[in-house]
């Protein structure tokens, strides 16, 4: 558990023994009371666990398909070494069929050091 769900845990547990109202507590969360009543559910059906976020350990929704980095940065490298994030991903998606977001190619050009 991290530092906050520890908190979170522990501000549903004093709300249970009542030393402190859930709005209370939620305010210290910077929270709504509808989410705060959320969480104590999730917390007295699973326990600690329902205040563990779920997306822990899961990769994002956003990244980049297996092998796709590369094959990026040798364009990059090859055809494009010369090129500004913003062009190089004009040219990468008019020639090559690429989306990618010119922040990602930018980052990649640094790392690169193009």
């Amino acid at each position: 558990m991290s530092i906050e769900e520890r908190e979170r845990s522990h501000l549903v547990r004093q709300t249970q023994e009542k030393h402190l109202s859930q709005r209370q507590a939620s305010e210290r969360l910077g929270i709504g009371v509808r989410q705060f009543k959320r969480l104590v559910r999730s917390w007295k059906q699973q326990g600690d666990a329902g205040l563990v976020s779920r997306q822990r350990g899961r990769a994002s929704n956003n990244r980049l398909a297996p092998g796709e980095p590369e094959r990026i940065a040798a364009l990059l490298r090859d055809k494009y070494p010369d090129f500004g994030p913003t062009l190089a991903v004009e040219k990468l998606l008019e020639r090559d069929g690429i989306a990618v977001s010119a922040e990602t190619v930018r980052q990649m050009q640094i790392a690169m050091g193009l």
